[in-house]
């Protein structure tokens, strides 16, 4: 889902120094590599880092990812199980 998607992300960037320095510097081909997949031309990627000054809040839009865009951008790959669906 588009929340493990995130919550992944957001772990590794946690942990790995050099995967947080990357997604902050290029976060498009950052996330296609990490996730191994190829994100629709449609769909813009945004990155922003906290810090002890500044509280970032991200409100959802009115229609949250369709599931045909989250089958397009996990290419039907579920990587935290690593089982591929369809």
């Amino acid at each position: 889902t588009e929340h493990d998607i995130r919550a992944h992300l957001v772990e590794k960037a946690g942990t790995d120094e050099t995967f947080r320095a990357s997604l902050l510097q290029d976060p498009l081909n950052t996330v296609q590599e990490e996730l191994g997949i190829t994100i629709p031309d449609e769909l813009r990627l945004h990155v922003h880092e906290e810090s002890q000054s500044e509280f970032h809040l991200v409100l959802p839009s009115d229609e949250l990812l369709s599931d045909t865009h989250l089958e397009a951008i996990t290419g039907g790959y579920d990587w935290i199980g690593h089982h591929r669906y369809g």
